[in-house]
């Protein structure tokens, strides 16, 4: 007997993937009339994995050939096929043709399962025989195929959303959001049901279902769009407010306005109080009225002439006797007067304090690096020219970190308009604790700002599970909690979600209980990115929000679907819903792809996007980085470095280089405006400060190991940088060396290409 195993391929069916497991064992007397040698064999296509199973989504089926190839051998062929432990309910395999005779060498296997079939994993055994089956003339085999078999139904995602409360449940049983709002099932009819909460009224359901009857009824499908909103609106007494424009540009010496719309809703007629908060000295914005009866007022801003140039973020808060407060957001930009010096004003006021430079200085051109002291609101302000450099030192832990820009005028400009901190999550001084309900056995990540926290409990106890925060930034902050669970195929599924707005707790308090299953609960909505040229890399994916108060940490991680592969993986990520989406939300998800577990190349996305319906349906990694170099430029008053990459096309808008050491570290980043258009090669100075007062003790030391990497980056870097964000893709490579610890360090950070 002979034993044979074909080769690996996998095809994409949908999700999941469709690989096919099977052994060909080939086996039987010679035959008889044919002469020694006459046998036949058998190739079955698409050729399968010896690991993993056939999935066959209910309602569907998967079909394989089977071909035979005949030496000597002319007598009929026959196939059956062998369920083992007894055949499943709804699920068939048939043969078409059923026998192989004369010039007929191939078969069509198809494995199909009914919409109500049983879910599960099977076997079946296929048996291929020659002649009469009986030890007489040309019989032959049998030879057997065995395929292992799951089958499975469709996910149905339930989604609750509005002002009010309430619950939906599933006949079938499974769903009882609530608790548990994602649930598989049979590929038969669901029906789904709400029920209001108290105060609260059924507004309708959308997604998969429509209307606004208190049932809905409708059949899932594997791929189909099975996910249901059901909105409750509240009936209590309550007002919104919106305003517009969302952001002002008021030049120095002049004035604009915004117009406030007031919306009542269920009867509140009382008048609506605003109050300002965010503005600098120098900048005036004040309501009219104050305190509005009707259903508008209006928001005038009025700068002098001494405000520097830059954005300044204003909080507008509305309230009302026995209603909830409503808070908006005006940026307004001031410009400089007509004729004025070109003045620009780096604003650090949405970082944490630990975060705001120290030291802070600027050179335009070829000229000296020029100190600038701050300003109100933590700014800088300084003049610009076509080509500038920026240099700042924070603190950073026990040691100092300098970053480096080197940018055109107009890219400082933009950044200016911004908000420096907006990108990267801020981390403070504070120690935060509470606890998180209805998280059951799954996994909980809570973040406020980069102070974040994973835990699990396969029992957690009857007052919620209990969390710590350490190094939670101050100011207000949106803080983000998220519940998960990993899938058998080494993904994560992410499948409830709490974004609460405007936090600002005091140090060492306690965090109100996070209710998965309570009213700011929600499902987020499930995504899937095809990811090309990924050219056999590991893949991953990690996920947070940007908002108006700032950047969080990570909610979402995790590696690609079946990674490494050839060249083509699928990463699934998550976004909020539209409804719960507001004006300056952007999700910042970070697609990564790393050279092996000792690898010194890594390769990433990096997306901006603000609507749910802004799908990420294909991106493309660009080419691995070409070898840099790193050199000294000189040892007094601290070591300076210099790191040359050759341009690649595909990296065309900045370079930047990372250098740490001990507890420093050294950061210098370089666009291709600044040098007046990409060259052949990068050249990535570390400049000398020393002139404008830069402490050595804040650089690097000589004669002690430093640990460097060096990235490239194509694509419209601005909105990573501090600029207004926009749904916005760059693309990015990195090529490092050092410690694995540095390298691990560097593939982690966010903007590892960018501004670290």
């Amino acid at each position: 007997m002979t034993s044979t195993k074909r080769g690996f391929a996998a095809v994409h069916c949908g999700w999941p993937f469709v690989l096919v497991a099977l052994i060909v064992s080939c086996g039987g007397p010679t035959d008889s009339s044919g002469g020694a040698g006459s046998k036949f064999d058998v190739v079955v296509t698409p050729t399968p994995s010896e690991t993993t199973p056939t999935n066959v989504p209910l309602g569907q089926s998967r079909s394989f050939t089977l071909t035979v190839t005949r030496t000597k051998y002319d007598a009929p062929i026959s196939l059956n096929a062998v369920w083992q432990n007894g055949q499943p309910s709804g699920i068939t395999a048939s043969f078409s043709p059923t026998s192989l005779t004369g010039s007929t060498l191939s078969s069509t296997l198809t494995i199909a399962a009914a919409p109500d079939a049983a879910t599960g994993m099977y076997f079946l055994q296929v048996n291929l025989t020659g002649g009469n089956g009986a030890g007489g003339a040309q019989d032959y085999g049998p030879i057997s195929v065995f395929i292992s078999l799951l089958t499975f139904g469709p996910s149905v995602n339930v989604a609750r959303a509005g002002a009010g409360t309430g619950t939906v449940a599933s006949n079938p049983a499974g769903i009882n959001c609530g608790n548990t709002c994602t649930a598989q099932f049979k590929a038969v009819p669901v029906t789904l049901t709400e029920t209001p909460g108290s105060n609260s009224t059924f507004a309708g359901w959308s997604g998969g279902c429509a209307g606004a009857a208190t049932t809905c009824t409708f059949t899932p499908t594997v791929g189909g769009n099975n996910n249901v909103t059901a909105t409750f609106n509240s009936t209590l007494p309550s007002f919104s407010v919106a305003i517009a424009p969302a952001s002002l540009t008021v030049p120095q010496g002049s004035m604009q306005t915004a117009a406030i719309n007031i919306t009542r809703v269920n009867g509140f007629s009382g008048p609506v109080n605003f109050a300002v908060s965010g503005a600098p000295a120098g900048l005036t914005v004040t309501p009219n009225p104050a305190s509005a009866s009707g259903d508008a007022a209006t928001l005038t801003v009025a700068a002098a002439l001494s405000v520097g140039v830059g954005s300044y973020p204003i909080t507008i808060t509305a309230t009302g006797a026995g209603v909830a407060q409503q808070t908006l957001s005006l940026g307004v930009q001031v410009t400089a007067a007509p004729g004025g010096s070109n003045n620009v004003a780096l604003n650090f006021a949405g970082c944490d304090p630990s975060q705001v430079p120290i030291w802070f200085a600027f050179q335009n051109g070829n000229g000296a690096w020029t100190r600038v002291t701050p300003g109100v609101n933590s700014s800088f302000t300084f003049g610009v020219a076509a080509s500038t450099g920026v240099a700042y030192v924070t603190r950073q832990g026990n040691g100092f970190a300098t970053t480096v820009w080197f940018a055109s005028g107009s890219e400082l400009t933009a950044v200016a308009s911004g908000n420096v901190c907006g990108i990267d999550p801020q981390a403070g001084t504070k120690r935060l604790t509470g606890a998180v309900q209805n998280v059951g056995s799954q996994n909980a990540t809570v973040t406020l700002g980069n102070a974040d926290t994973t835990f699990s409990n396969p029992a957690p106890p009857s007052g919620g599970l209990p969390f710590t925060l350490t190094n939670a930034p101050a100011g207000t902050r949106d803080l983000i909690a998220a519940r998960s669970i990993p899938n058998a195929n080494g993904t994560t599924q992410l499948q409830r979600l709490i974004v609460r707005r405007g936090t600002n707790y005091a140090n060492a308090a306690t965090i109100p209980t996070l209710d998965f299953g309570g009213a700011e609960g929600f499902s987020p909505v499930a995504r899937n990115s095809t990811l090309n040229n990924l050219a056999g890399d590991q893949s991953s994916i990690s996920e947070s929000l940007i908002t108006s108060n700032g950047a969080s940490g990570d909610f979402y991680e995790s590696p690609g679907a079946f990674a490494p592969v050839a060249a083509v993986d699928f990463v699934p990520y998550v976004t909020i819903p539209d409804a719960l989406i507001l004006a300056g939300d952007y999700h910042h998800i970070s697609i990564g792809a790393v050279s092996g577990a000792n690898a010194t190349s890594f390769r990433f996305i990096e997306r901006l996007l603000h609507a749910t319906s802004a799908n990420i349906d294909t991106v493309t990694l660009g080419p691995r980085l070409s070898a840099p170099t790193v050199t000294s430029l000189g040892t007094t008053p601290s070591l300076r470095l210099r790191a040359r990459l050759p341009l690649q096309s595909e990296y065309n808008t900045a370079a930047s280089a990372q250098f740490s050491q001990a507890d420093n570290s050294v950061d210098v980043s370089v666009t291709a405006t600044y040098t007046g258009g990409a060259a052949g090669t990068w050249t990535i100075d570390m400049p000398d400060l020393a002139s404008a007062g830069y402490d050595a003790t804040w650089g690097m030391r000589a004669g002690v190991a430093v640990n460097w990497g060096v990235s490239a980056i194509g694509g419209n870097v601005l909105p990573f940088i501090g600029a207004p964000p926009v749904d916005a893709l760059i693309t990015g490579a990195a090529a490092f060396s050092g410690s694995p610890a540095v390298f691990a360090r560097l593939a982690r950070s966010r903007r590892v290409a960018l501004w670290p």
